[in-house]
């Protein structure tokens, strides 16, 4: 189940990490309102972010807390908007896809792209196991 949120936050961290950063401040106990000024989104987004989260279980809500700073620090976006957000361009194939919601985006990036995907959670494992190894020392 790590594995599922880890992914689920290096696919969002590829397509834009501003709203990751969001969800971050959000799960430290920032308020929404101010999180959604600070980086241009919505509550909802926001609040659906945190939602699917809590879908695998309460408890991963607060292990993204732990684990948001690890993908931000190893994933790059890969993904750019142009056309004020209509158009998004995959950096990784080249492919321009219409935006109508993100989830389109989501999408394209765990279907067409999981193997570097994988390759991410790996890392970002890899360096979590890392922090914790030397933290028990």
């Amino acid at each position: 189940m790590i594995s599922q949120l880890i992914r689920y936050l290096v696919i969002e961290a590829l397509i834009d990490r501003k709203r990751l950063r969001a969800l971050y401040d959000y799960l430290n106990d920032e308020s929404l309102g101010i999180v959604a000024d600070r980086y241009g989104l919505d509550k909802d987004t926001i609040r659906g972010m945190a939602s699917r989260i809590r879908q695998l279980g309460a408890v991963y809500l607060r292990i993204a807390k732990y684990v948001i700073p690890f993908v931000i620090e190893k994933v790059s976006e890969v993904v750019t908007f142009k056309d004020g957000g209509k158009w998004a361009i995959c950096g990784l194939c080249g492919k321009q896809i219409l935006v109508k919601h993100l989830g389109v985006v989501y999408i394209h990036i765990d279907r067409y792209h999981s193997t570097y995907v994988e390759k991410l959670v790996g890392s970002v494992i890899e360096d979590l196991r890392k922090c914790c190894r030397q933290g028990y020392r």
